[in-house]
């Protein structure tokens, strides 16, 4: 169990102290685990609870009222100059008109300043790399310190507590050197949420940490995982070998730690808590890999990275604190077959030679990818059987996308799903339509794409520009219908590239999609 509630730490890290560096002091750390505030005020409207927690036991909760409810820190003293950072876990269950604010104070509450974005000096207040969808979401545009449920979830409406999970839990990143200035020696923190009784559940807040730079002028920024390469992402993980992580990692302001294992994967498995370490390693070009043993076929690891820069500010991933992803691996199904035999017909899809660019955007659901035979595996490529074909013509910059999406999404008639949440499996620069027949696109050799078993499939093609349009070229299809419709961007005169359009305004959707050959290849030897 945690050390209860406030933690004033003094000193660095053991393990720093002895690689001889400076990082940054845990000065705060409120956990909430007695039930006790020890030093905080709260307002009506807030109070520890154990229905809800993101480690331990306890967490706060501020319900939604006719008055302000807040949650104030006592006076926090700093040295002038010395760089802050500020990290809490929460779920903002909080409606658009109320959402819940963090702020700080440089006078003993006479005024309050709210954490933004707004900053004169990099970085800037909020740290945007950990919101949902990244930087460029459309939820995220023009934050301006409020936290409510649209923001990370989508739909108006509540999420009773009693429907709330681990999986809500999010992690937030505020520097604070901007709104307190380079003089400050003393300020104070609250949550706030503004005057109005809501239906809403409300403001769950864990783990409030506050770090302070362990000199004048050290950064206090964390590193930013830029993207997500590869990484065991799935509860039921078909798998037989050590499972893969990989991530593009930067610091923006100075360097990667290159001390030895200060970048890896921690982890243990299910049963036996002892934790284990292997290194994540720098392959170049901000690239590192790191490899979790295979514990068995029915083994359950429990896993997370641990990542350092220079001055030892530190990001985990998962980023909730305290939290480890799991996966179990299981033996992987192996097939290659259709997802139907009868009712198929030719259409011009994926290979549409008479465009000069084209998109494409098709989904598979879990229950008739299950009903076909399919079960949870590694899929290495995709067959197509061509029925009429302008052969030799070739498809410049054709590319292919997949990922799992759960089974409730809807998706938009508009846009094109995000694409940071699909896998690049197959590129080429330039793709030459085959003879009539059966053909076979495999994924590039480095990308490995896991079919969970649960999820629906997406799939998304696309190519241009070709100099001019060719032939007819038609594939074997089957039909698309309600949330499976095929959604498509197509046309011989835009400019616009066509992996990045929005599907056509008139006549945006198809009924039929591809009857790819799944192909699930062979990875078990036991």
């Amino acid at each position: 169990m945690k050390k209860v509630s406030i933690l004033i730490v003094s000193i660095l890290l053991s393990t720093l102290t002895m690689l001889g560096q400076s990082g940054p002091v845990l000065q705060t750390h409120v956990d909430f685990e007695s039930g006790s505030l020890n030093g905080w005020t709260v307002s009506s409207g807030a109070a520890t609870t154990t229905a809800m927690h993101s480690t331990g036991s306890y967490c706060l909760k501020m319900t939604p009222s006719a008055s302000a409810v807040t949650f104030t820190s006592p006076t926090i003293n700093i040295t002038a100059g010395y760089g802050v950072r500020l990290e809490f876990s929460h779920i903002p269950m909080l409606d658009n008109q109320h959402g819940g604010k963090v702020q700080i104070s440089k006078n003993g509450g006479q005024t309050w300043t709210t954490l933004d974005l707004v900053g004169t000096t990099n970085p800037s207040c909020y740290d945007r790399s950990y919101f949902p969808g990244g930087i460029t979401s459309p939820t995220f545009m023009g934050f301006t310190g409020e936290f409510y449920k649209t923001r990370y979830w989508t739909g108006t409406t509540n999420i009773p507590e009693d429907n709330l999970d681990s999986s809500y839990w999010r992690n937030e990143v505020f520097y604070l050197s901007n709104k307190l200035g380079q003089n400050t020696t003393s300020f104070q923190i609250r949550f706030i949420l503004p005057a109005g009784a809501t239906s809403f559940s409300g403001w769950y807040i864990d783990d409030i940490r506050l770090y302070v730079g362990s000199a004048a002028g050290n950064e206090v920024r964390v590193p930013q995982i830029k993207s997500y390469i590869n990484y065991p992402n799935m509860t039921n993980y078909p798998n037989c070998s050590d499972a893969q992580v990989s991530f593009e990692i930067k610091d923006a302001q100075g360097a990667m730690t290159t001390v030895s294992d200060s970048i890896y994967i921690e982890y243990y498995t299910e049963g036996n808590h002892t934790k284990y370490h292997t290194t994540l390693a720098n392959m170049g070009n901000d690239i590192y890999t790191g490899y979790i043993p295979f514990a068995g076929v029915d083994s359950t690891i429990y896993w997370r990275a641990v990542i350092n820069d220079a001055m030892f500010n530190k990001v985990t991933f998962p980023y909730v604190y305290g939290t480890y992803s799991k996966f179990k691996s299981i033996r992987p199904y192996v097939g290659n077959k259709p997802i139907q035999t009868t009712n198929t017909s030719s259409q011009e899809l994926v290979l549409k030679s008479n465009m000069t660019k084209a998109m494409y955007q098709m989904r598979y659901t879990a229950s008739e990818l299950q009903a076909a035979g399919f079960k949870a595996g590694k899929i290495g490529g995709l067959g197509m059987n061509i029925t009429s074909a302008a052969t030799g013509t070739s498809l410049p910059n054709f590319k292919l996308y997949i990922g799992n999406i759960p089974t409730t999404t809807v998706l938009d008639n508009q846009f094109q799903y995000g694409a940071t949440e699909l896998t690049q499996v197959y590129n080429k620069p330039n793709y030459v339509i085959p003879a009539i027949g059966e053909t076979y696109i495999k994924f590039d050799s480095n990308i490995v794409f896991m079919w969970d078993g649960m999820s629906d499939l997406l799939i998304k093609t696309c190519f241009g520009d070709l100099p001019s349009s060719s032939g007819t070229t038609k594939i074997e299809s089957i039909p698309a219908s309600g949330g499976s419709i095929t959604y498509c961007y197509e046309s011989s005169t835009s400019s616009v590239t066509a992996c990045d359009a929005p599907f056509n305004t008139a006549n945006p959707s198809i009924n039929y999609r591809p009857n790819f050959r799944f192909d699930f290849e062979k990875q078990l030897f036991l």
